[in-house]
């Protein structure tokens, strides 16, 4: 009789914990190559993650996200596009020159 290695009983459903405390879960998604390549482009142009715009995609689906996180959300990814246009110090004479407008 061979002796045989039994793994103990695992709670597969176990909480997880987000760093910021929230308890959340790990999901398996499968996707098309090409998708997933996009989709890592356009996380690392946000400073994000697939797998953040994964949840906030779902959280939008299902009704979590506030009006005011969207809002918060919305002008973080329009200051994101700006890329660096925010806090820039212009001199009166670049705020004045009508030739750049043309």
């Amino acid at each position: 009789m061979r002796n045989e290695f039994r793994a103990p009983n695992l709670l597969l459903d176990a909480p997880q914990f987000h760093s910021n405390g929230e308890t959340v879960k790990n999901i398996t998604v499968s996707i098309d190559d090409e998708v997933y390549r996009r989709a890592r482009i356009k996380a690392a142009e946000q400073n994000s993650s697939v797998s953040a715009l994964v949840g906030t995609y779902l959280k939008q689906l299902a009704g979590f996200e506030t009006e005011a996180e969207i809002k918060r959300r919305r002008m973080n990814e329009i200051l994101d596009r700006m890329k660096g246009g925010v806090g820039k110090r212009v001199s009166r004479e670049e705020l004045h020159d009508r030739e750049s407008l043309r």
